[in-house]
């Protein structure tokens, strides 16, 4: 191993070498070190003698940007993405792996900046319209964001998946500005393509229960969502509250107990909430008011919750603001 590792640095090292062959080589590792973590250190080692050896190749930085990606070392990643397309600016697949990045690391002010010279330059390419859509969503610049996304359908997908995904950050777009019908379109449509997320089928659900809307509809989807996310606690805490808003509060009080049972719940100031209001209507009105307290010191601050605690009386969602 010693010998075999002497001959590759040397063969690495050598800049008459071809560089495809060198990222070609060393490719592979990127599935290797998810098996054996030494791998990770030789795959980086051999992507930092490409860089030293082809200073001004943007390839060789991709290359150990998407060895540190895989290892999850998400900086990293990113300083080297960033470097590559200072160097080459034409390869979407870098500009990709630098949005999806800054997505998942809650980065929504590069996301945006990111994602809009990505629409410039690519501007057939869906995922740079969804990533500003979603930087846009993010930053509450809403009408901005709904464009984007609605762009991005008018370009297409290879990948249904992507359409889904799209038409559910559309619904979360148009919740936000109170524009049901195409919320709810959208939700539904992302559904269509999608029948099976969960996050959908919840966020949907309980926006409905929040309006008092096709509650029966909410009622079904909420149960498919907690069936095939059993040990959510968020998802049976709104499979309760859609039971309460439908008056079933014995069964209500059974779900939202089962959430309460996870350490998530019992520091969620809504579901602490939720079950005071359970409570309130199970005529057991101290207790409801000890738990609409306890959302409170949990850091819930809703006009609707300082009237019930103040009252000691359930106050209907919607009704704080018509006083």
């Amino acid at each position: 191993m010693d010998e075999y590792w002497q001959f590759l640095t040397r063969a690495f090292s050598n800049p008459d070498y071809n560089i495809d062959e060198k990222v070609a080589y060393v490719y592979p590792y990127l599935q290797m070190q998810s098996l054996d973590s030494t791998k990770l250190n030789e795959g980086l080692a051999l992507s930092s003698l490409i860089i030293e050896t082809h200073p001004q190749e943007a390839k060789a930085y991709a290359l150990r940007g998407d060895m540190f990606s895989q290892a999850e070392l998400t900086d990293s990643a990113l300083v080297n993405y960033r470097k590559a397309v200072s160097l080459d600016s034409t390869r979407f697949s870098v500009w990709y792996q630098l949005m999806w990045l800054y997505s998942q690391s809650d980065q929504a002010d590069s996301l945006l900046r990111v994602s809009e010279t990505v629409t410039r330059l690519f501007p057939q390419e869906f995922m740079g319209f969804y990533f500003n859509g979603m930087a846009n969503y993010f930053g509450q610049q809403y009408d901005k964001a709904a464009r984007s996304l609605n762009r991005a359908l008018q370009i297409g997908a290879g990948e249904p998946r992507y359409k889904a995904d799209v038409y559910a950050l559309l619904g979360d777009v148009y919740h936000a500005t109170g524009q049901h019908n195409l919320s709810d379109s959208s939700y539904d449509a992302a559904l269509t393509v999608r029948p099976k997320d969960d996050v959908v089928l919840n966020n949907y659900s309980y926006y409905l229960s929040m309006r008092g809307e096709k509650l029966e509809k909410a009622e079904q989807m909420s149960r498919y969502s907690s069936e095939l996310r059993p040990d959510n606690p968020v998802y049976l805490d709104t499979y309760a509250w859609i039971l309460f808003r439908m008056g079933k509060y014995d069964l209500a009080r059974q779900w939202i107990e089962k959430a309460l049972q996870h350490p998530q719940a019992q520091q969620d100031p809504d579901v602490l909430e939720h079950y005071g209001d359970i409570l309130f209507n199970l005529k057991e009105e101290e207790k409801a008011v000890m738990y609409w307290q306890q959302a409170k010191e949990k850091g819930a601050s809703s006009i609707s919750l300082a009237r019930k605690i103040a009252e000691k009386r359930y106050i209907k969602p919607g009704a704080a603001s018509q006083q």
